[in-house]
């Protein structure tokens, strides 16, 4: 009797099997199911949108997307006259509203009177459109704000959570042209939370360099934004449906392992130390901060390499004086 290989095997399924199609979006296809040719010719025709075989000639798929990137050249950027018809814009940006079909008027460098009258007219009739204005001040805005994101070194993600808050709070007339430092405050605090790398308030104040005797003026607008975002969380799922979990302090230590330079074990330790503190709800009255440093402190100390007071202190904001308090509650 013959010996049939795996690999064999599977051939012989794939041609002689008619249910089996094998057909996934992407243009992986194994085997055409019509003339079943091994291996097969596929045609991506993008001009028509079908993807052919090109043996027997069955259309495979259709209406095909085309999600290839646009080449760009710049060769005619020189050239004062002519257009290069490679040139391709920008897509849309969806933090903006409007259709964005602006068009831009450009000329290269002399004197000419026409040109300049032209480009200032044009620029506005785009600032001063219905769009226009609301668009520059979004953008003035989101640049505010990830500049404060980049400067924490936050990841891309709070900061594309940020801007749409931001969108949501500007559109609905709780933010007004210029978003001031509380409220930019407010809404890292509120994206750091959403996607899973909470921030303390006090961090977050300081992110935009405002000091403790502001904290008023964060509570207000935190309750404004929040009764905002409340509203829109049936209208804008992806916006402003965000999760209320408490913060604990699990999700700041590994921060502070990482500043503190702990080794794994230590870290394990540490994390099992803050889970058990937070059990028997000893340090409720405290920051997640606050337990997280304290917690840090006392495991390097039981393991022979003792943290410094103030290390620990400066790790979770508070002072030197009030450590002791914090240790030995």
């Amino acid at each position: 009797m013959p010996t049939v290989l795996p690999s064999d095997f599977l051939r012989l399924k794939a041609i002689y099997s008619e249910s089996s199609e094998r057909w996934h979006q992407g243009f992986h296809y194994d085997i055409c199911k019509d003339c079943r040719e091994d291996p097969p010719t596929i045609i991506e025709d993008f001009q028509t949108g079908d993807v052919i075989c090109g043996s027997c000639g069955l259309v495979l798929e259709s209406n095909l997307v085309d999600t290839r990137p646009e080449w760009r050249t710049f060769s005619n950027d020189d050239s004062i006259s002519g257009a290069d018809p490679n040139r391709v814009g920008d897509g849309p940006d969806e933090s903006l509203i409007g259709d964005q079909l602006s068009t831009s008027i450009s000329f290269i460098g002399g004197s000419d009177s026409t040109n300049q009258a032209l480009q200032r007219a044009q620029n506005k009739i785009v600032k001063d459109g219905q769009d226009g204005k609301m668009n520059q001040n979004l953008k003035a805005a989101f640049a505010t704000l990830s500049a404060y994101i980049s400067a924490a070194h936050l990841s891309k993600v709070v900061n594309d959570t940020a801007i749409k808050i931001m969108k949501v709070c500007m559109m609905e007339k709780c933010i007004k042209t210029t978003p001031s430092c509380v409220e930019c405050a407010v809404i890292i605090y509120k994206a750091t939370k959403a996607v899973g790398e909470a921030r303390e308030i006090k961090e977050c104040m300081r992110i935009v360099c405002l000091d403790q005797l502001k904290r008023k003026a964060f509570n207000a607008a935190y309750k404004r934004i929040d009764q905002v975002l409340r509203e829109m969380k049936k209208k804008i799922a992806q916006t402003s449906d965000m999760p209320r979990a408490v913060m604990s302090a699990r999700q700041v230590l590994p921060r502070f392992c990482e500043q503190a330079r702990l080794k794994a074990w230590q870290r394990s330790l540490t994390e099992a130390f803050a889970d058990a503190v937070e059990d028997t709800q000893a340090l409720d009255s405290r920051g997640p901060s606050n337990v997280a440093a304290t917690s840090l402190y006392i495991v390097t100390a039981l393991f022979g390499e003792p943290m410094a007071m103030k290390d620990a202190a400066m790790l979770a904001q508070f002072s030197t004086s009030e450590t002791p308090n914090v240790i030995f509650l």
